[in-house]
């Protein structure tokens, strides 16, 4: 006769049989979740679960001081002359929450990295009106908050008349804003920002070291702000970069501003941890070559694709200078991300030659939606590198609309993620349950041998 299953027995048996249907399930997921991101782009699936492990990790993590977010700022903004030229003085006040501000005129970037609860935007022309929005910026991740949009005018008329100028705001991640210290970083791929009251103007960049110099043009947005990366990776050298803004209209409206910066090894002091060294020699006050150029100009096939597409760019080359024609040279064609990591790079070698069109075609990777990307165009050789670069842009890519919202294919993929390492947590839960259930049954059952028969007074 079969021995009939306890209650207990059953509910085990049910929560064996769940279990194993969630394991199942777990591992559809997962291979859901893997094959439509690498479908996607594996550059993709790395990004968006790197995005994952540090959210999770933001939420698991104690922090010894909780700080509050950032306060919204209440900005007052006021036209005034500044050096007999319009201006816009922006105020708002300080938070001890706040680490830094991000300012935007009309929607597009003023300025990035504002260290004080104020700023004045020289950029602006007579009688111009302009609307702007502070962004407050805390230290915990993407903590921030944003100002209302507060709208002002310019003057009217001023003294005199506008006096070019550039700003150099940010370098090597520090507001360097009324200095001309050098700045020294363990970075090899620095970042800058700046600003000039030439809107649209054509942003110069020349990089002097002992090796080699580094030329690159780029164009400032219509506030006049810019940023900018080198593609590549400085070596251990100091700098001199100088920055040349240039109105596109008349070349007679120029102004130029000069950043020296020291690309420096990690050493380990007393302590253990890494430290830049601070010795570091003059550069010379000419390049080691001076009258060497290659002019060059940039096409890019569009300034807005979809993953998938086909991104084509050609580089022209112009008047070349009598010590580098005819010299074998390196082109280079690179996709850069807004962290200056290069997604793709396409290279060739080329022989120097007055009117040398180059093209080269990309595929959009996916994976890269909704940002903007940079294609920089390089030619280098021994000692000199010069390099052009264009923006553009890639939508995200459609998949369905709900309720009156786009959804698309990138956002599905990454909440079939979220599923997946909830669906994993969920796995491990059960797993430290079977283990309770497991011990408690080890504990609960009983070995008997003839020895505790026989103290037991059996025999």
């Amino acid at each position: 006769m079969a021995r009939k299953m306890t209650p207990e027995k059953k509910r085990r048996l049910r929560i064996r049989k769940l279990a194993r249907a969630h394991g199942l399930l777990t591992v559809l997921v997962f291979s859901v979740y893997f094959a439509a991101g690498f479908f996607l782009h594996p550059s993709f699936l790395v990004s968006d679960v790197r995005e994952k492990a540090r959210a999770i990790a933001d939420t698991l993590t104690v922090f010894a001081r909780v700080l509050a977010p950032p306060v919204k700022p209440i900005v007052t903004a006021t036209g005034v002359c500044v050096s007999g030229g319009p201006a816009i003085t922006l105020d708002w006040a300080d938070d001890e929450n706040s680490t830094s501000y991000d300012i935007a005129r009309d929607s597009l970037p003023l300025s990035t990295g504002v260290a004080v609860s104020g700023y004045t935007d020289a950029t602006v022309a007579l009688d111009q009106t302009a609307t702007y929005v502070v962004t407050a910026l805390g230290p915990m991740g993407p903590g921030f908050s944003d100002s209302d949009s507060v709208t002002a005018t310019a003057p009217s008329t001023c003294v005199s008349a506008t006096i070019p100028m550039i700003e150099i705001q940010t370098a090597v991640g520090r507001n360097i804003v009324g200095t001309t210290e050098r700045q020294y970083t363990t970075d090899r791929n620095p970042r800058f920002t700046g600003v000039t009251n030439l809107p649209g103007a054509r942003i110069d960049i020349a990089v002097v070291s002992y090796r080699e110099i580094i030329e690159a043009t780029i164009y400032a947005n219509s506030n006049g702000y810019f940023e900018w990366s080198y593609a590549g990776r400085f070596d251990f050298d100091p700098y001199d970069i100088t920055f040349t803004a240039t109105d596109i209209a008349d070349n007679s409206l120029s102004a130029s501003q000069i950043v020296k910066i020291s690309i420096e090894k990690e050493e380990l002091g007393a302590s253990n941890k890494p430290k830049p060294s601070t010795s570091v020699p003059n550069i010379p006050d000419r390049p080691i070559q001076t009258n060497v150029f290659i002019d060059l100009s940039l096409s890019v096939s569009g300034t807005e694709f979809h993953s998938g597409d086909q991104l084509s760019a050609t580089l022209s080359l112009g008047d070349i200078s009598q010590d580098l024609a005819g010299d074998q040279a390196t082109a280079s064609f690179m996709i850069v991300d807004g962290d200056g990591k290069v997604i793709d790079r396409q290279t060739e070698s080329i022989v120097l030659k007055t009117g040398l069109e180059l093209e080269h075609r990309f595929r959009v990777p996916y994976g890269m939606m909704g940002k903007e990307y940079r294609l920089v165009a390089e030619v280098a050789t021994t000692g000199y590198r010069s390099a052009r670069e264009a923006s553009f842009q890639v939508l995200e890519l459609p998949l369905f609309k709900l309720g009156g919202e786009t959804v698309t294919y990138e956002q599905a993929v990454s909440q079939v993620g979220w599923i997946s390492f909830v669906s994993l947590f969920l796995f491990f839960w059960w797993l430290l349950l079977f283990l309770r259930e497991y011990y408690l049954y080890s504990q609960s059952e009983q070995h008997i041998d003839g020895h505790d028969l026989h103290k037991a007074g059996y025999y």
